[in-house]
């Protein structure tokens, strides 16, 4: 019988529909060249899987697609030439196409005249349908004093951040990443002026 083993995706992997997955997998058999061996790739979600039927010659078979939404057993089949048949399996999930999260600031507001040297704390709000708030990247920035740190969401999705800005008008900048690397922004323009 032929040896059969999934060496992508591992079982229990998590995956969007709308993202490329790499099947990669690697076939032997004591008696047949691999390949000359009968390959296959199903779902028990999609089926039969548009992937190669043939092995290289060094066993290796995949490729890489995008399966539906749900639960998938996935199996990978080599057939000999007197039709004895290994197999492996792997279970993995696909979630509903990936969704973009959403941010806003919250505090201060734009329009706001603010002291410059004085400590500002900056409130927002940050969340995803995909995954936990407190999963998101979630950095402040300003056009005039650049990167002014990053913030850790609660499990409600508030982000807070305490900074001094220089004197100026600055757009801050509020940007929540997602782990697909997908992103929202959200900005305010601020005044910050130095006492006479």
């Amino acid at each position: 019988t032929p040896t059969v083993a999934i060496l992508s995706p591992l079982e229990g992997a998590e995956f969007y529909a709308d993202e490329a997955i790499v099947f990669s997998g690697t076939i032997a058999d004591e008696e047949d060249e691999v390949t000359e061996l009968a390959v296959r790739w199903s779902s028990t979600v999609d089926g039969d899987l548009p992937l190669s039927p043939v092995a290289d010659s060094q066993g290796e078979v995949g490729g890489i697609l995008q399966l539906s939404e749900g639960q998938h057993t996935v199996q990978l089949s080599a057939e000999d030439s007197l039709g004895n048949q290994g197999i492996d399996q792997v279970s993995i999930s696909v979630k509903a196409a990936n969704s973009a999260p959403t941010c806003q600031i919250d505090s201060p507001l734009t329009g706001a005249v603010l002291e410059a040297g004085l400590p500002v704390l900056f409130e927002g709000t940050v969340d995803d349908v995909d995954q936990e708030p407190s999963t998101l990247q979630v950095t402040w920035m300003s056009d005039v004093d650049g990167d002014l740190g990053a913030s850790t969401a609660s499990s409600s999705g508030a982000v807070a951040l305490q900074e001094t800005l220089s004197a100026g008008t600055h757009l801050v900048t509020l940007q929540a990443e997602d782990e697909r690397g997908v992103l929202c922004t959200d900005f305010v323009l601020l005044s910050f002026s130095s006492p006479p």
